[in-house]
């Protein structure tokens, strides 16, 4: 072989001595070596390329290729230069396009390159995409930025995009703004969809106009049916300007609806506590006030006659200034500081009382007086003077329907002996009283018998007795009859006294 491992040819055989015969071994040696390198690739340090084609020889001479097809990106044989490639080839960023590029090679190899393409079929020049081998393998395309925002899949367009992955804002004050330039009738929203299908819709700010005085744009919460249609205005609905939330479709305490608490205020100390069957309020007080600042009424609705353990005492606060109604478990105590009024401008304002249900007497106002009511509503023959100084039973004449001309002084010395006795046990302070069932025969306008309305609650009769059916007296009717028989006696004296005068 003529050439080295450098390329370097050499002569082969001694030279030919002049004068002298040509051996026939030396001279078919010279050609026979001359033939072969001929026929094999020039090294280039002869000049040559070293490679028996172009595409070698332009490796060997680090040249680079232009104008490379391209139909199956994953095997190309690709070197250093600009290639092709038609709809369809295999491997590209996207099948349906045509790609133009340049290829950058790290190696003599082939091993190392970098491929960079971009679209160039349709009327706007499409995003570029960036692949690299390393270690004779390929890794997959990347898109980077480019001029036709709608075919770019690395980042969110401004006007308008869809996204497959799930967003995330890393920041100091991370902040997602919702915008909306125009005022009434339109509104900044939230939409989570199923499938498609809308399912609940947050607007932050709602299309209600905006006209001052922090009115407009409220927060709203819509729901959905399965078929995407609003099934009403808005679930819960909270005023820009006040604050206040409002629920369509009512709050429902804990996870099941079973129990749970509402709270109140930002410590979360007052909250009301349902526990599946009652609400109670823990914390505080319950105020509930108009909105002229005055305390306005409280309708409680119908109470169970049992009442939990947990309430059986406690006390209901009315204003601000201590006016309460207390319970002990067993009566009531109403707390006034003051007055208790019954006000009624339609009709006479009435307390009327009652047991089991039964109406019973009433203090009530007429139109100058204040009166005893019985049961039936008609008064009982005593009022209040309209100065206010004392009590006063009817004593017009216009109520006489009966004369008795009977002297009253006989009545009187009918009258048994006045009775003493203890009122609470044997401390207690004396009592002077006549008998009842004994004026019954002979005063009987001024008994009261133990019967209907008049019989007592056992709970008040007066040590002693077995039973609730006490006898009373009206007492301030027996005045009358005590006047009028003064007047009688007195009759006698001066009749007397005339009979005296004339002896």
């Amino acid at each position: 072989m003529p050439r080295d491992g450098s390329g370097v040819y050499s002569h082969p055989f001694p030279n030919v001595v002049e004068g002298t015969t040509i051996e026939s071994a030396v001279f078919n040696g010279n050609t026979s070596d001359v033939e072969q390198d001929l026929n094999t690739p020039r090294p280039i340090v002869a000049g040559g390329t070293g490679a028996s084609d172009a595409h070698q020889a332009l490796i060997n001479l680090h040249g680079e290729e232009s104008n490379q097809l391209v139909t199956n990106y994953d095997s190309f044989p690709f070197v250093a230069g600009s290639f092709y490639s038609a709809p369809g080839a295999t491997g590209a960023p996207e099948a349906a396009s045509s790609y133009a590029g340049i290829c950058y090679t790290y190696s003599t190899d082939g091993s190392s390159m970098t491929l960079e393409a971009r679209a160039f079929t349709g009327a706007v020049v499409g995003p570029l995409y960036v692949r690299q081998k390393k270690g004779g393998t390929w890794g997959a395309w990347q898109q980077q930025s480019g001029s036709a925002a709608d075919l770019d899949t690395t980042y969110v367009n401004a006007s308008g995009d869809t996204m497959t992955g799930n967003l995330k804002l890393t920041n100091a004050d991370p902040a997602f703004t919702v915008d909306k330039p125009v005022g009434a009738g339109h509104a900044a929203t939230l939409l989570g969809t199923m499938n498609g299908s809308a399912r609940w819709m947050v607007q932050i700010g709602d299309g209600n106009a905006e006209s001052g005085g922090n009115l407009g744009s409220d927060f709203r919460v819509i729901r959905f049916n399965d078929a995407g249609t609003s099934l009403d205005t808005s679930n819960l609905i909270i005023d820009r300007s006040t604050g206040s939330a409002s629920f369509s479709n009512g709050v429902t305490a804990g996870a099941s609806g079973t129990s749970g608490a509402y709270g109140f205020g930002s410590t979360n100390t007052k909250y009301l506590q349902y526990d599946g069957t009652s609400f109670r309020l823990n914390g505080g007080p319950l105020f509930v006030t108009s909105t002229a600042g005055q305390y306005a009424n409280v309708n409680a609705g119908v109470f169970s006659s049992v009442l939990p353990a947990n309430a059986a005492a406690g006390t209901v606060l009315f204003g601000n200034s201590g006016r309460s109604l207390a319970s002990d478990g067993s009566i009531f105590v109403l707390n006034c500081n003051g007055a208790f009024i019954v006000n009624n401008v339609a009709t006479e304002p009435k307390v009327t009382f009652q047991r089991n249900g039964v109406t019973g007497p009433a203090i009530g106002q007429s139109a100058t007086s204040w009166n005893f009511y019985t049961d039936a509503g008609h008064t009982m023959g005593m009022y209040l003077l309209p100065n206010g100084t004392a009590w006063a039973s009817f004593s017009d004449a216009r109520l006489s329907y009966k004369a008795d001309a009977s002297p009253v002084s006989d009545v009187l010395s009918r009258l048994g002996g006045v009775q003493l006795y203890r009122n609470v046990g044997p401390g207690g302070t004396v009592e002077m009283f006549f008998k009842a069932q004994e004026l019954a025969t002979t005063l009987p306008e001024i008994v009261l018998e133990p019967t209907g309305p008049q019989a007592r609650d056992a709970s008040y009769v007066p040590e002693g007795l077995g039973d609730a059916n006490v006898w009373g007296i009206t007492y301030d009717r027996s005045g009358a009859v005590a006047l009028q028989a003064v007047k009688e006696l007195l009759a006698r004296v001066q009749a007397l006294e005339a009979k005296l005068g004339q002896t």
